[in-house]
């Protein structure tokens, strides 16, 4: 059809002869690839490449996606030196990226090698790609660098060179090893760093003042373009000292004292100093090169009896020497405290005496006792004072005290204690002395109460966490209770001793075991090493005779029922009672008790048929 009436449906043509399709395909040829990586640098980003086998990819381009056979790539490898060794490899392309590695030994140190990469969508290969050079550097530099200065020798030792806190200068040498082109040092005293050699395996020099005297070191390594480092190189030498010096006298609380100091350097004018980090101040550099500076320290410091001073010298053109730090202790001379006697009783007279510490000129002490106000007792001319002190409380007391000289300068806090107890009164009973087999059930006992250590007027006293009851004492600090247990077994009589000012001492427990006395039980059906007489389905006669004096009646368990049964006792002193089993073995339980409710202990008997 004639390209003018292409437009024109009325020219079009229907045709329908079967089996003749007409086929056809359309195709874009890729793009040349782009972004080309080396390892994770950009082409041209970097160029050294420190591996022997660096990982390389290219963006591959397709407007039709992926070809009819698929998406592959190559990538060509080669010595720019040796372009005839250049190796080509095809690869899959992984969502529009080749990736690849270079091979295994074409990779030497110090050589400059390419990569190109172009894309295949199976009908049609793009062109290749630009080059994308880089150079190998496998090896770091081998030796390490010289150094040298005009000011500080190598190995130098005593009084040393330089000064202290003034310049000197270092050079660092290379010595022709064209990888080295960064020196990196560090050191005692210094400010450490990096600097750049004057060309490759060249030489460098740097300016560097140490703050410490005496033997100082320096370590230099050179570095290479792509940053491996050299063996290190350690300079040792020996820096003159220019700090001064200055005495160290005994310092104590309030007390002015002099620090004589000395300069090193010959050109020194003035000192500098500062205690704990405060305000700088200046003295003027006497022509024996000494001067004094007065320290005081009025304010005592009890958590940290340590001060530090930090002096140094300045010349006339402003240039500081180093800077002597040093500490000391500012003794607070806390007195001594001793209460006599240390241990005792509460309502006990102390006598507490204060001494001065080897301090001079003491004329009183400022003291507290407890919680209590603080108070003031003046010194003897001795130095030492004592005041009384009688606890009221029972536990340990802390003292504290300063003591104040004539300046009304205080010393440090010096701290005391005094221990004062409340002892618990003693017990002791005939009849209850303690342990097993006391007495009885009834049994009057007498207990007795002392207090040997602390003067008492009353006991409270409970027997079994009974209701507590009050005894006074005795003008000797004695009394005595009398008491009868109303059942045996165990029993705790607890005591506290009371003061005239009402204090309660420490509490006493007096234990004991109360004897039981149980009756005696005798049958006739079951007579004492005889034979049983009983039957089964008759009453059986039991006698029981109370052991317990004035019981009233006898109580009797039956274990088969539970059942408890009260009996009186008659005139004769027994309770007379029949039972009749239930079965061929029986267990029956017999107790006395009185009119008062005391009862005597048990007695269990086992009977068969």
């Amino acid at each position: 059809m004639a390209e003018e009436h292409q437009a024109d449906p009325a020219r079009s043509r229907v045709h329908g002869l079967a089996g003749s399709p007409l086929r056809g395909a359309y195709n874009h040829p890729p793009d040349t690839p782009t972004n080309l990586f080396v390892e994770h640098y950009g082409c041209g980003a970097v160029p050294y490449i420190t591996t022997g086998r660096p990982v390389v990819s290219a963006t591959t381009h397709d407007l039709d996606g992926g070809g009819v056979a698929g998406r592959t790539g190559q990538l060509a490898f080669w010595p720019v030196a040796e372009p005839e060794r250049r190796v080509e490899v095809t690869l899959d392309d992984y969502s529009g990226r080749l990736w690849g590695s270079f091979p295994e030994g074409m990779v030497q140190d110090g050589g400059t090698y390419a990569f190109a990469a172009r894309s295949d969508d199976g009908l049609a290969k793009s062109a290749w790609s630009e080059p994308c050079e880089f150079t190998a550097d496998l090896v770091g530099p081998g030796q390490a660098p010289k150094v040298s200065s005009t000011v500080f020798g190598e190995n130098a030792g005593p009084p040393g060179d330089g000064a202290q806190n003034r310049p000197g200068d270092f050079t660092f040498d290379a010595l022709g090893d064209e990888q080295i082109v960064t020196f990196e040092y560090s050191g005692t005293g210094i400010q450490g760093g990096r600097v750049e050699a004057d060309r490759p395996g060249g030489r460098a020099t740097v300016v560097v003042t140490p703050a410490e005297s005496a033997l100082n070191d320096l370590q230099v390594v050179g570095i290479d373009r792509v940053g491996r480092r050299s063996p290190s190189t350690l300079y040792r030498y020996w820096v003159r000292t220019t700090q001064p010096s200055a005495t160290s006298p005994h310092f104590e609380i309030g007390a002015p004292t002099d620090v004589e100091l000395t300069a090193e350097l010959d050109d020194a004018v003035a000192f500098g100093y500062r205690i704990d980090g405060g305000a700088e101040k200046t003295l003027p550099v006497g022509p024996d090169r000494k001067g004094v500076i007065t320290l005081a320290f009025p304010v005592p410091t009890p958590d940290n009896w340590w001060h530090t001073l930090e002096v140094w010298t300045t010349n006339a053109q402003g240039e500081r020497s180093g800077v002597l730090r040093t500490s000391f202790p500012v003794f607070q001379v806390p007195p001594f405290i001793s209460p006599a006697p240390w241990r005792g009783v509460v309502g006990e007279k102390r006598v507490i005496t204060f001494e001065p510490n080897y301090r001079n000129n003491v004329v009183s002490y400022a003291y507290r006792i407890g919680d209590g106000p603080e108070q003031v007792v003046p010194a003897a001319p001795d130095g030492t004072a004592t005041v009384e002190h009688t606890p009221t409380v029972k536990g340990t007391t802390r003292i504290r005290a300063v003591s104040v000289n004539s300046s009304g300068i205080r010393s440090g806090v010096g701290d005391g204690r005094l221990l004062s107890e409340a002892p618990a009164p003693t017990v002791t009973s005939a009849t209850y002395p303690g342990g097993y087999d006391n007495g009885g059930p009834g049994v009057e006992g007498d207990f007795t109460l002392s207090s040997p250590q602390l003067p008492v007027a009353s006991y409270r006293y409970s027997f079994n966490d009974g209701p507590e009851q009050t005894v006074p004492a005795g003008p000797d600090g004695t009394a005595t209770i009398r008491w009868a247990p109303a059942k045996p077994d165990y029993s705790t009589l607890t005591v506290v001793g009371v003061t005239a000012s009402g204090f309660v001492t420490d509490s006493r427990s007096h234990s004991f075991w109360v004897k039981k006395l149980p009756p005696t039980a005798t049958s006739p059906q079951f007579p004492e090493g005889g034979t049983p007489t009983a039957r089964v389905g008759e009453p059986v006669r039991f006698v029981v005779t109370p052991a317990l004096p004035g019981s009233t009646e006898v109580l009797w368990r039956d274990h088969a029922t539970g059942a408890v049964l009260a009996v009186p006792v008659g005139a004769d002193g027994t309770a007379v009672f029949d039972h009749t089993p239930s079965g061929r073995y029986f267990q029956l339980t017999f107790w006395t008790r009185k009119a008062d409710g005391t009862v005597s202990g048990d007695l269990l008997k086992s009977y068969s048929f």
